[in-house]
C-alpha cells in the first residue's frame, strides 16, 4: 500500500468525525468494541474512498 493512502486511512482512524455517529470517540476507539470482523469490513468500506478520493464519514 502506498505510504500517502496509508497514512490517510490511520489520520481517519484517529481522527473524532464531526458527524458524531462514533459518540464522541476516535474511530479507532470506536472500532476496539467491534469484532475482527466488523472491523475488516470497516477497513474494506474505508479503502476503496481513500484510494478514489472520496470524503470518509
Amino acid at each position: 500500500m502506498p505510504r500517502e493512502v496509508n497514512q490517510k486511512i490511520a489520520d481517519y482512524y484517529s481522527s473524532k468525525p464531526l458527524s458524531g455517529f462514533m459518540g464522541g470517540k476516535t474511530v479507532r476507539e470506536s472500532l476496539d468494541s467491534q469484532s475482527y470482523e466488523e472491523q475488516q469490513a470497516f477497513g474494506l468500506k474505508i479503502l476503496p474512498m481513500v484510494l478514489e478520493g472520496k470524503p470518509l464519514p
